[in-house]
């Protein structure tokens, strides 16, 4: 039987915790959920396309850096982590698959987490998580069909600062669901800092559920996601459920609060369970401001 290695350590192609570099020459992109091979609800496969565009006239080259788990799964270690640039011609986009970040990664079988990217311009970097769960459809060269939910990788500088308060608008979630609730909220965080970060969530104003399932488990005070350094967590964001047929309601929209400790940088997902179709959500910074300040 072959042995499996379970890699939860951080994997790194650049110095931990880098930013620029110190001539100012090098670029870091965060993106904030990467998965290959991943095994998700109701047998639903996830690996991400990762499109490097270069909008300037002259050639970029991007590398590798960090891999945040997460969950990395490399049954036989092939090759140590690569960290072999590719070049992006002028006014160019490329594609980077799964399947090769997972082989520069040291040939992991499955990975889930954060993913940094290092260039030497300014470039733009968004991913592509696809449901490769797809039947009768032909899979073209380079890119796997499927249902896919648009990620994009921000600079690093963007992560919140010590006393950044953000927003998570627009969730969507289904209290009183009279048979399966038909959408479900994740929120998901990857860590930047050489120490855990704890992030409090909070609903604004003084209208609140007495409790909230986090990753199924209920949780009436507070409401804290801890990630660990250099890490990547998700989890499932359930409201309290009905008591019987009389309370069904449709489902509903909500915010929440995001309250950090340290450097990360955060995302929720909201799908629509009966269609598996997904839409992201990107946290906007709160504004402090006096009553009548605008007046």
């Amino acid at each position: 039987m072959k042995k499996i290695a379970v890699v939860f350590a951080v994997v790194s192609l650049l110095p931990l915790g880098s930013v620029v570099a110190q001539d100012g020459s090098d670029f870091e992109y965060v993106l904030p959920a990467f998965a290959f091979h991943l095994v998700g609800v109701d047998e639903n496969l996830w690996s991400s396309e990762v499109y490097i565009s270069n909008p300037s006239s002259v050639p970029a080259n991007v590398r590798l850096g960090e891999f945040m788990p997460g969950r990395m799964v490399i049954p036989e270690p092939c090759l140590p982590p690569q960290g072999i640039p590719r070049e992006v011609p002028p006014f160019t986009t490329i594609v980077w698959p799964a399947r090769d970040v997972a082989f520069e990664m040291g040939c992991a079988t499955e990975m889930v987490g954060g993913l940094t990217f290092v260039a030497d311009r300014t470039v733009s970097i968004v991913s592509r998580m696809v449901n490769e769960k797809v039947e009768d459809r032909p899979v073209e060269e380079g890119f796997i069909p499927g249902f896919g939910l648009e990620i994009p990788a921000p600079g690093a500088d963007t992560a919140t600062v010590p006393g950044e308060r953000l927003m998570l608008p627009a969730l969507v979630w289904h209290p009183k669901a009279c048979a399966d609730p038909t959408f479900e909220t994740s929120i998901g965080f990857v860590n930047l800092e050489d120490r855990r970060v704890t992030i409090t969530l909070s609903f604004p104003g003084e209208d609140r559920p007495d409790y909230v399932f986090i990753n199924h488990r209920p949780v009436s005070d507070r409401m804290e996601i801890s990630v660990r350094a250099r890490g990547w967590k998700q989890v499932t964001f359930r409201p309290p459920l009905g008591d019987g047929p009389e309370e069904c309601r449709p489902a509903e929209v909500f915010d929440l609060v995001v309250d950090p400790d340290g450097a990360v940088i955060g995302y929720a997902t909201v799908v629509d369970r009966s269609t598996q179709d997904g839409r992201l959500v990107i946290p906007v910074p709160i504004t402090e401001e006096a009553v009548g300040a605008a007046d």
